[in-house]
């Protein structure tokens, strides 16, 4: 017997969980489903871009960058993120 196909069906509630979500969002015009924990946004989706270039890579140059920027800039970030939702735990 042939198994069937589902993974389309489990994108399709994925997408529209990630739907429900914006449109939470945008009628609430706040994007940041945090509460503003995420202080630099630019940071954040400069890591998001970089993952996307690091993902399958195999050059030198790019890894070698990545960790510089890991080391100087993203551990900064997650470190104050992680700071931020303790202290909002604490606070409940």
């Amino acid at each position: 017997m042939k198994k069937q196909d589902i993974r389309w069906q489990q994108r399709f509630t994925n997408f529209n969980k990630a739907l429900s979500q914006l449109t939470k969002f945008i009628t609430k015009q706040e994007l940041n489903e945090l509460g503003g924990l995420m202080k630099d946004g630019d940071r954040w989706m400069d890591m998001v871009e970089n993952r996307k270039l690091t993902f399958h890579t195999y050059n030198e140059e790019v890894a070698s960058n990545m960790v510089k920027l890991i080391t100087q800039q993203y551990f900064q970030a997650f470190t104050a993120l992680q700071t931020a939702l303790a202290d909002k735990v604490d606070s409940k």
